[in-house]
């Protein structure tokens, strides 16, 4: 079974507002004038999606979309009926995220129940959180019990940038926070999900997170350093293991590079390729069924052996959303 774990949706519905008539492709700003991201017609047409499936070779696209992320509840809730609706007209080829305010008390924890409850098989949610008024990374303590009810329900996490992160000032020029500052934000939240005991506090907590996590093992070695408190001369024990322990818990996907093989070659000079889903980030920024199945043929060229081939390219997908493995 391949499955791709990182593949996007929009509501047609949601979307009309951004699209003039007759137009299919529209780029979406948020309130700040920078843009968030590029709405196309394979994000909502489904036989389109279905067409590249089928020349990548792809069984299954697990749904996550971009309206749905720091969304109020009420559009996440319209987000969670397409994607229950789209999973019962195509059993198997699509498989949807639930999406609502991680941070937002106990409606938007029903509102996950209910979704896993109709059929949803994890939740996706993004890299820096609304926390009331504010923004926070994903050791805030308002998400708690977010993850506790994550873990009571044992579905995965998907953790995907935002689509324009915000605090990041020297970013608002050269659609810096798209390029890059998307990257950053997602080393922030791992590094303070380590730091900050998340994955301690709740054991039983899956998450993958998009993009090879931003990046981060080309900084692992010196994030790793830095915990050594004494080499620095602070009076403060080591959180070396903590740093060491938590990374290991983690999984990510491959897209978010454009198929660039040599980020996925950099991810596994570091971890081991048993925390590797296949994603291509289709149609953001892979965005045909060819570029989809020239990046699979890319993968399987590497010396990895079938069993850990199998396992990157649907095999743990399947597992962590409780899918028929194929054999």
């Amino acid at each position: 079974m391949r499955i791709d774990f990182h593949s996007h949706f929009m509501p047609l519905a949601l979307l009309r507002e951004h699209l003039k008539p007759g137009q299919t492709q529209a780029v979406v700003y948020d309130r700040d004038g920078q843009p968030r991201f590029t709405a196309r017609e394979k994000q909502y047409n489904m036989e389109l999606r279905l067409e590249d499936m089928e020349r990548a070779g792809l069984d299954t696209a697990v749904l996550s979309s971009p309206l749905g992320w720091n969304a109020s509840l009420a559009m996440c809730r319209l987000v969670n009926e397409e994607l229950a609706e789209l999973q019962q007209r195509y059993p198997r080829r699509m498989v949807g995220l639930a999406h609502l305010p991680p941070a937002g008390g106990s409606e938007g924890l029903r509102e996950l129940e209910r979704s896993v409850r109709n059929g949803l098989r994890g939740v996706s949610i993004v890299s820096q959180v609304v926390v009331g008024e504010r923004l926070a990374s994903l050791d805030a303590p308002e998400l708690e019990e977010f993850y506790s009810l994550v873990e009571e329900l044992d579905v995965p996490v998907f953790v995907h940038p935002p689509a324009a992160p915000k605090g990041y000032a020297l970013l608002n020029d050269y659609d810096l926070a798209r390029c890059i500052g998307r990257e950053f934000d997602l080393v922030v939240a791992i590094v303070r999900l380590i730091l900050g005991g998340v994955l301690e506090r709740h054991p039983r907590l899956n998450l993958v997170i998009a993009h090879f996590g931003g990046g981060l093992t080309t900084l692992a070695g010196r994030i790793e350093r830095y915990q050594e408190k004494s080499f620095f001369g602070l009076d403060e024990p080591s959180k070396v293991e903590q740093f060491r322990d938590g990374i290991s818990r983690l999984y990510f996907d491959a897209g978010g590079f454009f198929g660039w093989m040599n980020a996925l070659l950099s991810f596994l000079l570091t971890m081991p390729p048993e925390r590797l889903l296949f994603g291509s980030d289709y149609p953001q920024e892979i965005t045909s069924g060819e570029g989809i199945r020239g990046y699979i043929q890319a993968i399987s060229g590497l010396s990895l052996g079938p069993t850990v081939l199998h396992n990157i390219l649907g095999g743990t997908a399947a597992r962590l959303l409780k899918l028929e493995s194929a054999a």
